[in-house]
Parts: structure tokens; C-alpha cells; sequence
């Protein structure tokens, strides 16, 4: 780090600390704040709901970003979005928080062991893919969550 052109480090700074204020920070807060009473009050049938919308995101996440190669069409690269709008309209900006954590966790790990559609490029290519990607996806996600709680 350090080194390469003064707009260079900037774009790579401005993109991870973007990054970092799109999906950890909403998801500390948002458990730290509302989580832990959220699972002690919640009904049998919001456990049944969030563990299969959690499993599906998984699941899609998992084929979609691990299994698929860098070849394939970028389209499918939407296909965990349907999970991620459930997340968000049903259990707010707690379950958005948690839902986009999980894509971004699934995003780089498979980009790490180069697998997914962000592996196809140098490392610092990849990385700016995932970002794009997940800033893109974390912006409108929590602001969904924001208005159907309000």
C-alpha cells in the first residue's frame, strides 16, 4: 500500500471505506441496537421464515458466486436479489444488514480461492468488481429497509 499514483490510492480508499460503511457498520448497529430483542420477542413463525430466506441466500450465494465461473454471463450475478428484497422488507434494516453481510462475505471468500465471477481478473481488479458490486446492491437495499420501517 503506498504505492502507485496519489488518484489511484484514492479510488482504492474511497471504495473500501465505502465498502465498510455500507456493510459492517449496518450490521453492528443494527444488532447491537435492535438484535438481541428482536430474537427474544420474535414469533416461531419469524424464526421458520428467516431460516429459510437465510438458507435460500445462502444457497443462491453460494452457487452463484462460488460455482460459476468468470466466463459466465454477468446477469446471473442478480439472482440472489429476490432473497436480499425479502430480507430487507420483512425484517428491515436488520435482516437487509445481515442479508448483504452474507453475499459480501460469499463475494470475497470465493474471489480469495479463486473461484466466482470476480477471479477472472488481476487481484486488484477483482477487488474493485466485488466492491462495485456490493456498494451497489448495499445502497438501495438499506434504503428499502429504512422506508418499510418508517
Amino acid at each position: 500500500m503506498g504505492e502507485g499514483g496519489y488518484w489511484e490510492l484514492i479510488r482504492i480508499r474511497l471504495f473500501s471505506n465505502a465498502l465498510a460503511a455500507l456493510i459492517i457498520v449496518p450490521l453492528i448497529v443494527t444488532w447491537a441496537t435492535t438484535g438481541i430483542l428482536a430474537l427474544r420477542t420474535a414469533q416461531l413463525s419469524h424464526y421458520l421464515e428467516a431460516g429459510i430466506l437465510f438458507f435460500g441466500l445462502l444457497l443462491v450465494g453460494y452457487v452463484v458466486l462460488y460455482e460459476f465461473r468468470a466466463g459466465v454471463h454477468l446477469a446471473l450475478l442478480f439472482l440472489p436479489l429476490p432473497f436480499l428484497i425479502w430480507a430487507a422488507v420483512r425484517f428491515g434494516a436488520l435482516g437487509a444488514s445481515a442479508a448483504i453481510s452474507i453475499i459480501g462475505f460469499l463475494a470475497i471468500w470465493s474471489a480469495s480461492h479463486g473461484h466466482g465471477p470476480f477471479s477472472g481478473e488481476t487481484p486488484e481488479q477483482n477487488a474493485l468488481s466485488i466492491q462495485i458490486f456490493l456498494i451497489v446492491l448495499a445502497i438501495p437495499l438499506l434504503f428499502l429497509a429504512t422506508v418499510m420501517e418508517e
